[in-house]
């Protein structure tokens, strides 16, 4: 039927033109964007999953910039206990030379303010070696909270370089008989009875009968018995009976070693036993022999630095194992990330080579389609020739 009202040719060419130039549309935003599916709209369950390996790729980022900066942190740990180690060595070399006992008193002297020299520089590198304000060998710890390493707990070392000791087992209870222990950390605790031991740290408590060993802090509290020992720092307290022993009042820097406590798998079980620097030594008549106080205290430290040395090649070889972890992690982490983002590609990226082919078919088509809309537009014109 011929109309000039309607024209369904023209409405069905014009249906056809309109889905080509849709089409048309949809190619060119694959070629401008290279994606065959960039939102919702092109394919929902598509877009969805593409979303979520975006986040699985965020966090593998996330967890690899941790572990970059784990592996600095380990590289400076590493060689600041390399440097460490090297001037243990020449402490030690120090120290066995100090157990020559032809040696003067003033050879000694000489060959200690070297030897404390050194022990100065070990300290300094413990101090800084810092990563990120992270210090391992200055009680940091490294917290990974999205790895599959362990948490690398440090430890003082620049404390127990300059100190000697750690402060980790301090006495406090009371004890209602005879007691013999060692006290790591301060002596504030009571004892109705004698006690047998050292205390590395101060000594506030109270010993109802005799104190058999040395005190290397001060001394403030009270002993209803003898002092057997020694006691380095000041003396304030009582003592109800003799002291046997020499009373520094700090002027001697004494020999202190001690067994480090601290939990298991922590930095501090590697090292072992450290002393403390040789400082402030004088010749005192009334009390020791400095030159063989020297000979004494260097003779007993040549053992306690080859164990530092030892230690510290125990923990370097564990931040070593935690180094090598974090890069094969960090690997690992880049291959996955790789991985991700292929399957996402496959997923949501345009084939171009295809795009380009379809592009030029959709554009002859397109063409087609404007040449039927124009004959279609045309079948009005025949109701013309009816009346001619």
């Amino acid at each position: 039927m011929l109309s000039v009202n309607t024209n369904y040719g023209a409405m069905t060419a014009l249906q056809n033109l309109s889905a080509t130039s849709a089409e048309k549309s949809q190619i060119q935003s694959r070629i401008n964007t290279g994606l065959a599916v960039a939102s919702a709209k092109d394919n929902g369950a598509i877009y969805a999953i593409a979303k979520g390996l975006d986040a699985d790729m965020v966090s593998a980022s996330v967890e690899q910039s941790q572990l970059d900066r784990v592996s600095s942190t380990l590289d400076v740990t590493l060689s600041a206990i390399d440097s460490i180690s090297d001037l243990m060595i020449d402490m030690k070399e120090k120290a066995l030379a100090m157990t020559d006992e032809s040696m003067t008193y003033e050879q000694l002297k000489a060959f200690n303010e070297d030897f404390n020299a050194l022990f100065d520089q070990a300290q300094t590198v413990a101090r800084n070696a810092a990563f990120n304000d992270i210090n391992l060998l200055d009680g940091s710890t490294l917290t990974l909270e999205t790895t599959s390493l362990s948490v690398i707990e440090g430890f003082d070392l620049a404390d127990i370089l300059e100190n000697g000791i750690t402060r980790t087992g301090d006495f406090t209870g009371v004890v209602n008989s005879n007691h013999s222990g060692t006290v790591t950390g301060n002596f504030s605790g009571v004892v109705n009875g004698s006690f047998s031991g050292t205390t590395y740290g101060d000594m506030t408590g109270v010993v109802n009968g005799d104190y058999n060993g040395d005190i290397y802090g001060d001394f403030n509290g009270v002993v209803n018995g003898n002092i057997n020992g020694t006691i380095y720092g000041s003396n304030n307290g009582s003592v109800n009976g003799s002291v046997t022993g020499s009373v520094h009042n700090g002027s001697v820097t004494p020999p202190q070693e001690v067994t480090i406590e601290a939990a298991d798998e922590t930095a501090a079980d590697y090292l072992g036993r450290t002393y403390g620097g040789v400082k402030g030594y004088e010749e005192d008549m009334f009390s020791f022999d400095p030159k063989q106080d020297l000979h004494y205290h260097y003779t007993g430290m040549v053992a306690s630095i080859e164990n530092t040395i030892s230690g510290l090649a125990n923990y370097s070889s564990k931040l070593g194992s935690l180094a090598k972890a974090a890069d094969i992690q960090n690997n690992f982490l880049q291959i996955k990330n790789d991985v991700l983002m292929k399957t996402k590609g496959n997923m949501v990226d345009a084939d171009m080579a295809r795009e380009s082919a379809r592009l030029s078919a959709i554009q002859t088509k397109e063409q087609l389609g404007v040449q039927a809309l124009s004959i279609a537009n045309q079948a009005p014109n025949m109701v013309l020739r009816l009346f001619g």
